[in-house]
């Protein structure tokens, strides 16, 4: 019989391990999964800890508040049941040696080795006296202001530590909290800084080991030369590799940079595109170790949310007909959260559904239902204002349509003739939903939902212009013309831009005027009673 843990954490470093101390303390069983065998083992409060040294993640399947884990430790394969999966591994630091034209040595140090040195021996002293260190920051490659502030507290703590400091930048980085005053410690301290606009100082390893870099001042046009004892320089972060394959097994979308966590405003903090799962630390994005402290804590709170089901808004059940399903899979591709297993038959699984109907609107045998969504009432009640264009506006509830209410609320006006289609999100929007509309009477189609990037089900954007396109060509083919239908993106709070859009596309409509039904035989006619002289 599998053991059960509350939650799971993949990761090592002192995020994952502050997030399992967090929540032990919470009374939660934890288990933690670290790929470096040498990662402190987090102090146990009032919930069990289970510390799988050397694990790593080989498979999961099941949904929130029960999934079912492989984890490989040390080449034997656990089967588990946990609630809940965080990924906290650490990012990776790559120092810019080549960048610099450098190779790491004694003298050519990265940042960790830097920091070492200043806190065990120091940078020994020279038969020229005090060591001279050189910092190299931001030249061939743009840094994280993370890095910066590194680069900056340990060229302050070098010159306090009797050293001669000299820190050379492209763009000298200050923006973090501490760092304006760190950067001017320095220079009182004794710091000397440099920056370089266009041309760098030339570096050239000396017969004995030094480091000389020269250059030409700009103002004076004088040739420099200076000769350092050692040289720091900076360094970017990355991914960890791990991320990849985690991502891989857990189903998670990755960003441009391959971090565990897609630039989507709703997931942040610390969610991903699935239920049950979450990510903290050096997993998700560049944290500064303070950041990622706090991140720990955030994650926390998030997990005992989920755990405690305080997470769940009430949302519409999703069915899948047996009846009408083939198996064709496309609900399986579509769905962004994980939540449509095979077992055999295709099976919603309610934990970690979101109920945006992308599922249901992609299903071509229309064998998904959105139980208590009123998109198909409302086209079946479609009741077209006798003023003015005959308009619907399909829009996501979580963007235009309460962009329509600020607008309402703040005075605009709106067509007269405009009908209201909403969905939960916009790529619950069907291409024969938008057909229905013209069927009923429309003589323009509006689809309205979030921004790239702003969309609780990521996809929904996409999914919705993608249908506008397929129905705008089913138009042009039936001789109606695709300018009828029109795709735009709203955040919630643009309400006089709701208004401005349904003004300008209601003229558009005027201007074309009425659908001629009869140069349109693949759309019903408009009933008799309807027709206006």
């Amino acid at each position: 019989m599998p053991l059960r843990h509350h939650t799971l954490i993949l990761g090592r470093g002192e995020c994952a391990r502050l997030l399992a101390e967090r929540l032990s303390r919470q009374s939660f069983d934890v288990a933690l999964a670290a790929a470096d065998n040498a990662d402190p083992k987090p102090a146990v409060a009032n919930g069990s800890m289970t510390h799988w040294r050397g694990g790593r993640l080989i498979d999961c399947q099941g949904q929130a508040g029960a999934f079912q884990v492989a984890v490989d430790h040390d080449g034997q394969r656990m089967m588990r049941q946990v609630g809940s999966i965080v990924v906290a591994e650490q990012a990776r630091h790559l120092p810019n040696f080549a960048a610099y034209g450098l190779k790491p040595s004694g003298r050519v140090l990265s940042i960790a080795e830097a920091e070492t040195l200043l806190s065990g021996e120091g940078f020994a002293a020279t038969t020229r006296g005090a060591a001279n260190v050189l910092f190299l920051n931001d030249w061939a490659e743009q840094c994280h202001p993370v890095t910066a502030a590194r680069m900056l507290r340990l060229c302050l703590g070098v010159q306090q530590s009797g050293r001669r400091t000299v820190y050379m930048s492209g763009q000298l980085k200050v923006s973090g909290d501490g760092m304006e005053a760190c950067c001017q410690a320095a220079k009182t301290a004794g710091s000397v800084f440099f920056k370089f606009d266009r041309e760098f100082p030339k570096l050239e390893e000396l017969k004995d080991g030094r480091i000389q870099a020269a250059w030409q001042d700009d103002t004076t046009h004088l040739a420099f030369a200076m000769s350092f004892d050692y040289v720091v320089v900076d360094e970017k972060i990355v991914p960890d590799p791990s991320l990849a394959q985690l991502a891989k097994v857990l189903r998670l979308d990755r960003d441009l940079q391959g971090f565990v966590q897609s630039d989507n405003a709703h997931r942040w903090s610390n969610t991903t595109n699935r239920r049950g799962i979450f990510v903290a630390g050096g997993s998700r994005a560049i944290l500064s170790p303070e950041a990622q402290q706090a991140d720990a804590g955030h994650a926390a709170l998030k997990v005992a949310e989920f755990l405690t089901d305080l997470d769940r808004p009430a949302l519409p059940r999703v069915e899948i007909d047996a009846g009408r399903c083939a198996r064709c899979l496309t609900c399986y591709r579509l769905c962004p959260h994980a939540a449509i297993e095979m077992t055999p038959r295709m099976t919603i699984m309610p934990q970690a559904c979101q109920s945006c109907g992308l599922c249901a609107a992609g299903c071509p045998n229309r064998a998904i239902q959105v139980r208590d969504d009123q998109l198909d009432a409302t086209l079946q009640r479609l009741m077209i204002a006798e003023a003015g264009p005959r308009l619907v506006a399909f829009c996501c509830q979580r963007s235009a349509l309460q962009a329509r209410e600020m607008a309402i609320a703040a005075g605009h006006s709106l067509p007269a003739g405009l009908v209201v289609v909403e969905g939960i999100c916009g790529g619950s929007f069907a291409v024969r939903h938008l057909l229905s509309a013209l069927e009923a009477g429309a003589d323009g189609i509006l689809v309205l939902t979030c921004h790239p990037g702003n969309c609780h089900s990521e996809q929904g954007p996409r999914n919705a212009q993608q249908r506008v396109a397929a129905a705008a060509q089913a138009l042009a083919l039936a001789d109606v013309g695709a300018e009828r239908l029109q795709f735009s993106t709203l955040a919630a709070n643009m309400g006089a831009e709701f208004a401005s859009r349904l003004q300008q596309f209601a003229q558009k409509i005027a201007a074309l005027g009425p659908i001629a039904q009869a140069s349109a035989p693949g759309l019903k006619p408009r009933a008799e009673s309807e027709e206006k002289p």
